[in-house]
């Protein structure tokens, strides 16, 4: 191979390959150009010239795959394209070079510095900053990646630029990163605005500085483990939502209150909720005799109420396509939502005296706090109702829910119900509101609170989609019992060991990759 011949480039691979790779790759793959673009001569001619120039400035295959995991879609492709033709060129090099040094790629060196820059700036690479004593990599992203196809020259190709930082009080324990990255540590002969291209960015450093440590077997042994003890929680002001979140998963509620090591980004379905309890609070602060509005006309603020909290929630949904499915979804529960109100209204005149109401309370020397939906009392007085929305599927029995209550398991209805009687109401009804699906056989689940006779303290008519059941204050009783029993455990007496639930939560828990002990998934619908 002659070196001169420019039909030759310094990755070793006739143009004429390397060309074909890279335009073989463009019209297969999945890319983020249209494809009259990426069929382009002037733009796979960018890519063939940048792709020379990474390989004279000793841009590596590991520092390339690097780049692939840039979150900017266009600098990774153009990394995933560049990585690609090297690894299929990299066969076909002569069986004998007439200038070896060419072939391979070499580290930039501070004292080399104004000639690697003289040797790429021709190349259309914009600026990269050099530190005047030390390589500060450790605090720079990757070098990014991005072609301008818009202009027609073959060399009109930039990379993005890295600053890196001025300060002279590096400690010198940094001196592996520079050399992983190619560079010497020591004072620059280069003039202050000397710019350079840095051989590999700060990730490639690092697994390289790792790769070349003296490290014996002990050095990555686990930990010695610590002796079993109870993990005894601090005082904490308890909620219904998480003394439920312990029955469900033990060992997620200790990731969750004990460690608190990640932050709840939410999910889809936690967002969809939040919008709607949004909506729903908004409509009730606007119409609180619902007995005096027409069922079109609660439908209609509905709607209304539900377009605003979406629209103030657009950022937490991942997708446009998410936003809308779920807008759509929730109109259809409104309109269930609103006939179901308008005859709860025409049987049984009420007026919506507080929505999202705070309460705050002590019982047992411990501290609880909690929301509720909705309270509603009689036109013309009398015992209260509480609700509660549920955007996920609710119990269609309700004996096996007053025992799911009484045994600790469903913490809402116990507790609010308790904190209202403290403040001095008689309670009539208790009831869960689903807002998941209004195909759901059962939306909405009833308790009527009985006297000691067993007679309904309030009587209702009964509807469609409606299931009723009855509780007693003894159950109530019971269930306030076992709930402080748990906190008095939590904060008293702890646990040595927290074990998943019987039906863990984990498709969409944050720590289930983080779990040894989460149960191995079973078959997904859709794998089969």
């Amino acid at each position: 191979m002659n070196p001169e011949d420019p039909s030759t480039p310094s990755s070793g691979a006739p143009a004429g390959e390397l060309r074909a790779a890279i335009a073989a790759a463009l019209a297969a793959g999945d890319w983020p150009w249209p494809s009259s673009l990426r069929s382009e001569d002037a733009f796979i001619d960018g890519l063939c010239e940048l792709a020379a120039a990474f390989e004279r400035a000793g841009v590596g295959e590991l520092a390339l795959a690097a780049a692939v995991a840039d979150e900017h879609a266009e600098r990774s492709a153009i990394a995933r394209v560049l990585l690609h033709a090297r690894r299929v060129t990299r066969g076909s090099l002569p069986a004998r070079a007439s200038d070896p040094t060419r072939l391979a790629p070499r580290a930039l060196e501070a004292r080399t510095l104004a000639e690697a820059f003289a040797l790429v700036a021709g190349e259309g690479i914009a600026d990269i900053v050099m530190h005047r004593r030390i390589v500060g990599a450790i605090a720079a992203p990757p070098p990014g990646v991005r072609l301008h196809p818009q202009r027609i020259a073959a060399l009109a190709k930039r990379l993005a630029s890295i600053t890196f930082s001025d300060d002279v009080l590096v400690p010198d324990r940094f001196a592996g990163w520079s050399a992983a990255l190619g560079t010497d540590v020591g004072e620059s002969a280069a003039e202050p605005d000397v710019h350079v291209r840095v051989g590999q960015p700060a990730s490639s450093a690092l697994a390289a500085w790792f790769e070349s440590l003296d490290a014996g077997p002990d050095v990555w042994a686990w930990p010695p483990p610590e002796e079993a003890r109870p993990l005894v929680a601090p005082a904490m002001t308890f909620s219904a939502s998480r003394l439920n979140g312990f029955v469900k998963c033990p060992r997620r509620w200790f990731f969750d209150y004990l460690c608190d090591a990640v932050d709840d980004e939410g999910s889809a379905a936690a967002t969809y909720g939040k919008v709607f309890h949004e909506a729903l609070e908004a409509l009730h602060r606007a119409i609180r005799l619902p007995a005096e509005f027409s069922g079109n006309a609660i439908l209609e603020r509905l709607h209304f109420e539900l377009d605003l909290a979406f629209a103030r929630n657009e950022a937490h949904f991942a997708s446009r396509l998410e936003l809308e499915v779920s807008r759509l979804r929730a109109r259809a529960v409104a309109a269930h939502y609103a006939r179901w109100l308008r005859a709860e209204a025409h049987d049984h005149p009420m007026q919506v005296e507080a929505v999202e109401s705070l309460q705050r309370w002590t019982m047992g020397g411990h501290e609880f706090v909690g929301f509720v939906d909705r309270i509603d009392r009689p036109a013309g007085g009398g015992p209260i109702t509480i609700y509660d929305y549920k955007t996920g599927r609710i119990e269609e029995d309700p004996r096996e829910y007053v025992a799911a209550m009484r045994r600790g398991e469903e913490a809402q209805l116990a507790l609010y119900y308790t904190v209202r009687r403290m403040r001095g109401d008689d309670v009539g009804r208790l009831a869960l509101i689903s807002l998941r699906d209004p195909r759901d056989p059962v939306w909405v689940l009833a308790l009527d609170m009985t006297d000691d006779a067993g007679v309904a303290v309030v009587e209702r008519s009964e509807r469609s989609g409606v299931v009723r059941g009855s509780c007693t204050p003894q159950d109530i009783e019971a269930a306030i019992e076992t709930l402080l029993a748990r906190a008095d455990m939590l904060t008293g007496g702890g646990l040595e060991h927290f074990d998943v639930g019987e039906d863990p939560p984990c498709s969409y828990c944050a720590y289930a990759r983080a779990c040894r002990e989460r149960p191995d998934e079973g078959e997904r619908v859709f794998a089969r």
